[in-house]
C-alpha cells in the first residue's frame, strides 16, 4: 500500500511506485469522486480538448438546422405512438 501525506497548503506528492504504474508525469489530470465521508476514487487521464479533436467521426452529410428539427421532430411523432 503507498501512502502519501496532505501538506498544508493541500498538495499531495503522489508515490513514485504509482506514478510509474499510472504513467502519471508531471501535469497528469487527475479526478477526485466522493464516495463517502472518507473515501473518494481517483480516476487518471481525463481527456483535455486538445485530446478530443477529431475523435468524432462525421457522415459526411452536413445537416442544416431546419433538417435536425424535422427529424427531431419525426422521432418523437414515431416514439408517442
Amino acid at each position: 500500500m503507498a501512502v502519501a501525506t496532505l501538506t498544508s497548503k493541500g498538495q499531495v506528492t503522489i508515490p513514485a511506485s504509482i506514478r510509474r504504474i499510472y504513467g502519471l508525469d508531471a501535469g497528469a489530470r487527475l479526478d477526485f469522486t466522493p464516495v463517502s465521508a472518507d473515501t473518494f476514487i481517483v480516476r487518471t487521464g481525463l481527456p483535455s480538448l486538445a485530446d478530443l479533436y477529431g475523435s468524432l467521426s462525421g457522415t459526411g452529410v452536413r445537416l442544416t438546422v431546419d433538417d435536425m428539427d424535422e427529424a427531431i421532430g419525426q422521432a418523437v411523432a414515431e416514439a408517442t405512438r
